[in-house]
């Protein structure tokens, strides 16, 4: 019998152990890149487990907010979130786009992106992954 391919959006959604055989291989979706993905589904057709959609992404929109309430915001924004949730904030002012990813990674959040989506606005997406 050959071993069964688990594909998961998390480590945190895998298969309980009992279900897997030493030869089974768990794999998750945001470690591979997209030839990578395509290649696995091709050659092995993966069980898909758990959720595999992202987390629901909260808005924040500090459009008008300065440095250093477009932090504080976000810190009380996020404390407001389960853990793993995302938070998409938007910010106009343009040494916000700077520190509220730094701070928020000192804070031990993750920051998936930081980019301007128009001229003086910017994207910042970060996962709750500290209480």
């Amino acid at each position: 019998m050959s071993p069964t391919v688990y594909l998961l959006r998390s480590m945190h959604a895998a298969p309980p152990p009992e279900l897997l055989s030493t030869e089974d291989r768990v794999h998750v979706f945001d470690d591979l890149s997209d030839d990578g993905l395509l290649g696995l589904i091709a050659q092995y057709r993966p069980v898909v487990w758990g959720d595999t959609l992202p987390a629901p992404v909260e808005i924040l929109d500090l459009t008008g907010e300065t440095c250093p309430f477009t932090f504080v915001r976000t810190k009380l924004r996020l404390e407001e979130l389960p853990l793993g949730a995302t938070l998409r904030v938007i910010v106009d002012h343009e040494p916000a786009s700077r520190n509220v990813p730094r701070s928020a990674r000192e804070w031990g959040q993750e920051v998936l992106a930081e980019r301007p989506v128009a001229p003086g606005h910017w994207i910042i997406d970060i996962v709750k992954r500290k209480p």
